[in-house]
């Protein structure tokens, strides 16, 4: 669970660096009670103006977790809740370059077979001043392979590679991890909404993949984003944050 809430800023700062901004709900269909249908968007959305509102903003968040977790070889329930803060963009220096910096805090409790424990995390995330993803420090450091690709706009059926980080243990980069890959697809909801489902996939030293995370938001064309969900998985656990 530790390392799940150290990759939620992971995927805040990638993308949007945002979750809750707005109450979440349907983004379109009247009332009635009735499943919407999705509506392939014929607009672009601004990635630009995303980023900048919220790496420059900040924002605080409640979620609620569900999921399970095996231990010992038993699967277990996890039910639990708890805040995430990311605050606004300062300015500091990583890797020897100019750089906007995140610091996210998670808190909470979670319940794992009726044994409930608190939840705390701690970590930070760099752009350049483009807004352009440089790395993170989340109890692993990582650094972006060459430089992230962030497209000026997004439409309804794009879906691309926004980068390659390697992972290390720490600053020192003496010891390597592996990767983590991180890549969109954008989907449809309404005439003027679209779904971008970003995904965080991270790979050991031998190129195992050992944790999928999954994040969806929806962004409209003035720039607003509304978290949906996050759902993450592995081998041994599937948390859902919502």
């Amino acid at each position: 669970m530790q390392r799940i809430l150290s990759r939620m800023g992971v995927c805040f700062s990638i993308f949007l660096s945002a979750l809750l901004l707005s109450a979440c709900g349907g983004g379109g269909g009247g009332g009635g009670g009735g499943v919407a249908v999705p509506v392939a968007s014929t607009s672009s959305f601004s990635m630009v103006t995303i980023f900048a509102n919220q790496i420059n903003n900040g924002y605080t968040k409640n979620f609620a977790v569900t999921g399970t977790e095996v231990i010992g070889g038993v699967t277990y329930n996890v039910t639990g809740s708890g805040s995430m803060t990311v605050s606004p963009a300062v300015n500091t220096v990583f890797e020897g370059q100019a750089a906007l910096q995140n610091t996210s805090t998670v808190n909470g409790n979670v319940t794992v077979n009726g044994v409930s424990a608190p939840i705390a995390d701690t970590s930070q995330s760099y752009s350049s001043s483009s807004y352009v993803p440089l790395g993170q420090s989340n109890g692993e450091y990582w650094v972006v392979q060459g430089i992230a690709t962030i497209p000026s706009t997004v439409s309804v059926g794009d879906t691309a590679v926004i980068g390659t980080y390697s992972r290390y243990t720490d600053s020192s980069k003496a010891a390597v991890l592996g990767i983590a890959q991180v890549s969109y697809v954008v989907e449809p909801d309404t005439a003027t909404t679209a779904i971008v489902n970003l995904t965080l996939q991270e790979y050991d030293g031998a190129n195992v993949l050992e944790l999928t995370d999954q994040t969806r938001w929806r962004i409209d064309t003035l720039g607003n984003v509304t978290w949906i969900s996050e759902t993450a998985t592995g081998s041994d656990f599937n948390y859902v944050f919502n």
